[in-house]
């Protein structure tokens, strides 16, 4: 396998260098030619004679040596120093041309730094070289004790000269070199990094660019990307090339590149100030506040200063980086995200891996995490709606003492049954078509269950569904023979139980004793009533009123109050009294207008559950409780039907459903599965005893919610339709412009 296809395993920069040197020469064996000197200190530990990379000194250096270099000149050891160009050519006095050295002349050095600047415009990374010989004499490989651990006392300072120390014990040249030559690298960008930007940009997500690279290189790179989208707009552009202030710049520009070096002279300048003091980094707050910025030529330390001023902004940061340079700042971000391929200490420093070390990975991640917070936002909204018209049945109990709407057994059918598998299906909704246009929210005010999604849930779909409930609770105890204004206050009235044998006469509505006719109606004769009664009751006082033959006296009279107390109240909730007509029951109570002809009786032509109850051994269900277990039943079936319309409303938050469609398959089967499981709840009869649930009538079967079930469809199109009318965008940031979007967009 040829060398260039050969993985290499390290640093960009130096897995090129490795790449590029290969073809020239064999490293293995140029390595073992010229190996790194190895020095022994006063207490006789030997070490090799080097000073590693950092982003503090952004150079790094060898002592080779060179005895096997068959050169006159170059046969003692020789110092070799790579790194950031900056640095290495202020330490350079002579430069290498046509393997001579030579002056570096003024000339010669902005010839340098011309083509540094011009490779930097291309965008590519660019290394400088430099060497020294030492002199055998003086640098002896047997006996010269070459200082390694204080060389920053006399060899950090670039514009000292090597005369300066070369008297310092353990000193060697780091100053006066002579420069060999640059490299220029190309690192390209990962591909679609630049199109991940621009969906960063449109999500409201601020992409800060923060490099070791030089200015000029830091800008290209990030003009490839989309991080700079107009380089004519950059501060120094208008500065160096149009010759604008610095000031007058700064106010104008839509970005700007920060070398670090003025970063840490500004931050110097200020470091006595207080940190409560309001003029305290307001200078880096002006620079990220710009759109698009960029930070070449960073230390370790200055990167925790951006992200604590990013931080100061009220932003959420999150921080990407690979090597041990960058954990501090991976550590102090909000979310740490470290490369897979980077060191371990990064690694633990991070709160997030990428595998893949691409950084559309991270942005695929903001869009995956903005899914799953939708789609929770759904499932919660499509949840909560249910609880009002869960609720209302019991309020209206409690105010209006109307027989209960709905039992709480077929509460818990709702809440574990027809409603479970619709409220999962939202966690595989499929990402609405402007997930990634929104502007990223507020963690501090923009919770999950936030007020707007409660006023949504509760007072409006809520609502729409509680009154399809009551309407059907209504109609089908209307169809059963009980008009609706004969339910107030119906479950409190109390009365004596009527016989089996009394029928209901609506002529006889006068309370006559017995024997007697009312209105030329016969009631049933005392004496006769007396012998029937098996014990308790006295003939002489038993009365009848619309042919209930069994009261004693009238429970509607004050006198009676204490009597009344003994009376058991008719069990609407329980099947004993299920063949009792509650006209007879209530007939002191309700006159004969408040009750209503039955939709369907046995005489006519339908199905035998329309009028005939299981549960109550086929008794017809009119004028009786079982009417209530209809209702109750019908109730059931249109808090499902409303669902349905839950359900699609909730696949959106603000696009209309024709855009995001049915397109999510385990939400057609929750669809299909809770109307399954409610069919089934209401016509298998055993399920009938045990729950409390009838055969519905079809016609009851939410036939009466449909209306609804358009009504609470119609108003949300409607409602996201002016939703999305006042979501306007703004210098490139989305704006809710409008009371209906401010306060309905949950």
């Amino acid at each position: 396998m040829l060398y260039i296809h050969r993985h290499c395993k390290g640093d960009a920069s130096e897995t090129g260098l490795v790449q590029f040197a290969q073809g020239v020469m064999d490293l293995n064996a140029t390595r073992q030619q010229f190996p790194t000197h190895v020095s022994r200190d006063a207490a006789g530990k030997e070490s090799e004679v080097l000073i590693p990379f950092s982003s503090e000194i952004k150079f790094n250096l060898f002592v080779r040596d060179m005895a096997t270099s068959g050169e006159a000149d170059n046969n003692n050891l020789c110092v070799y120093m790579k790194g950031a160009p900056e640095r290495i050519l202020v330490r350079c006095s002579k430069i290498l041309i046509n393997g001579a050295e030579a002056d570096f002349t003024t000339e010669l050095r902005d010839e340098v730094s011309k083509a540094n600047a011009d490779f930097g415009k291309l965008g590519e990374r660019v290394l400088a070289f430099a060497r020294c010989r030492l002199d055998a004499n003086k640098y002896s490989k047997t006996s010269y004790a070459f200082d390694t651990k204080t060389w920053k006392q006399w060899g950090l300072d670039p514009k000292r000269s090597a005369s300066d120390y070369a008297n310092e014990a353990g000193s060697f040249p780091m100053h006066d070199l002579c420069l060999v030559g640059v490299v220029s690298l190309n690192d390209p960008p990962r591909p679609k990094v630049d199109l991940s930007v621009n969906k960063c940009r449109s999500a409201g997500i601020k992409v800060i660019m923060v490099t070791g690279d030089q200015p000029p290189t830091a800008a290209a790179i990030a003009n490839k990307v989309n991080i700079i989208k107009h380089p004519k707009k950059e501060w120094n552009y208008m500065v160096n090339e149009l010759g604008m202030s610095e000031e007058a710049a700064l106010k104008e520009c839509t970005a700007i590149v920060i070398h670090g070096d003025l970063l840490a002279k500004r931050h110097l300048a200020e470091q006595d100030l207080d940190d409560s003091d309001p003029s305290k980094g307001a200078y880096l707050q002006e620079w990220i506040g710009k759109h698009e910025v960029v930070f070449a030529r960073t230390t370790p330390s200055q990167k925790l200063l951006i992200v604590d001023a990013c931080q100061r902004a009220g932003h959420v940061v999150a921080v990407t980086g690979d090597g041990v340079n960058d954990s501090p700042a991976i550590k102090k971000a909000d979310i740490g995200i470290a490369m897979g391929s980077g060191s371990d200490v990064a690694k633990n420093a991070a709160d997030m891996l990428l595998l893949d070390d691409n950084f559309s990975s991270i942005v695929n991640g903001v869009e995956e995490g903005r899914l799953i917070f939708d789609n929770l936002k759904k499932s919660i909204a499509y949840t909560l709606s249910s609880n009002i018209p869960e609720i209302l049945p019991f309020i209206f109990f409690i105010l209006v003492q109307v027989p209960l709407p709905l039992s709480t057994v077929l509460i818990l059918c709702i809440d574990l049954g027809t409603d479970m598998i619709p409220a999962i299906s939202f966690a595989y909704e499929n990402p609405e078509l402007d997930i990634m246009d929104r502007v990223p929210r507020n963690s501090k005010r923009d919770h999950l269950v936030n007020s707007k999604l409660i006023c949504f849930a509760y007072l409006q779909i809520g609502v729409i569904q509680a009154s399809a409930g009551m309407y059907t609770y209504f109609l089908i105890l209307n169809d059963y023979g009980i008009r609706p204004h004969t339910l107030w206050n119906l479950s409190r009235l109390k009365n004596e139980l009527p016989r089996d044998t009394d029928v209901y006469t609506a002529a006889n509505s006068e309370l006559v004793q017995g024997g007697t006719s009312s209105l030329g109606v016969e009631c049933a004769d005392r004496n006769a009533v007396a012998a029937s009664e098996k014990e308790g009751y006295t003939p002489v006082n038993t009365s009848c009123q619309y042919g209930h033959t069994r009261m004693q006296w009238n429970p509607t009279d004050p006198a009676n109050i204490e009597a009344r107390k003994s009376l058991t109240p008719l069990a609407w909730d329980k099947t004993r009294n299920a063949k009792v007509d509650v006209r007879l029951y209530y007939a002191h109570h309700r006159d004969a207008d408040r009750w209503t002809k039955c939709r369907w009786t046995t005489a006519e032509s339908a199905p035998f559950f329309y009028t005939a109850s299981y549960s109550s051994d086929w008794h017809p269900v009119c004028y009786s409780t079982e009417a209530l277990k209809y209702a109750q039943s019908g109730y059931l079936a249109s808090i499902v039907c409303v669902q349905w319309a839950d359900l699609m409303i909730c696949k959106t938050r603000n696009l209309s459903l024709s855009q995001q469609g049915m397109v999510n398959h385990f939400g057609n089967f929750g669809l299909f599965s809770e109307t399954a499981l409610v069919a089934i709840l209401c016509y298998v009869p055993f399920l009938n005893t045990a729950l409390g649930t009838r055969m519905i009538a079809f016609p009851h079967f939410c036939v009466p919610s449909f209306s609804f079930f358009t009504a609470i469809f119609l108003y949300d199109e409607v409602r996201k339709i002016w939703l999305r009318q006042g979501m306007i965008r703004v210098d490139g940031r989305l704006r809710l412009k409008g009371w209906i979007v401010q306060n309905t967009y949950y």
